[in-house]
């Protein structure tokens, strides 16, 4: 009796290392590939585990897009195309440019897909980012500000440089 257990699992041991053999040859021929080009910016994944959801976060860092939002009272006066120029407190002084690519046609949704209503009503924007090289990173907070309107060739100065003379009339402290 003792012999045919021994048996039964050596045979049983047989198939396991068969299955293991298969497994391995598997893994030796099977390529991971991404369906995006970029980088790689977030691992999930852990050696010898199996993964469960999220296991890469791949980012195109060459190309930066902002996303963001325009409350309801604002949406009507932007447009796709319009010009924005972009801030961060980490950049400092710089003033990146940027142009409006998308504006969302519905105002944002609930998880149950339902308008979100309020005081606060937002539509999902996308801004690329034009400026060439900047010391933007992904995941920044950036302030955006919208160009609704432009004229060159006007002078432009501080409104407390302005002032009334004593005739009434409008006068610029040089």
């Amino acid at each position: 009796l003792d012999a045919l257990r021994s048996s039964e699992a050596s045979a049983s041991n047989t198939a396991a290392l068969q299955d293991l053999a298969n497994l391995s040859q598997d893994l030796d021929a099977t390529t991971v590939a991404a369906p995006i080009e970029g980088t790689v910016t977030a691992v999930y994944a852990n050696v010898g585990a199996n993964p469960a959801g999220l296991v890469f976060v791949i980012e195109d860092t060459t190309r930066l897009r902002v996303e963001s939002s325009v409350k309801e009272f604002d949406v009507v006066s932007v447009k796709e195309g319009m010009a924005v120029t972009i801030e961060s407190d980490a950049t400092r002084d710089a003033v990146y440019q940027g142009r409006i690519t998308s504006i969302a046609p519905a105002s944002g949704k609930d998880p149950a897909g339902k308008t979100i209503t309020g005081s606060d009503i937002q539509f999902a924007t996308k801004v690329d980012v034009l400026s060439a090289k900047t010391d933007l990173r992904i995941g920044m907070n950036v302030r955006l500000n919208y160009i609704l309107a432009q004229q060159d060739g006007v002078l432009v100065v501080p409104f407390d440089a302005v002032f009334t003379t004593a005739r009434g009339g409008t006068a610029v402290l040089g």
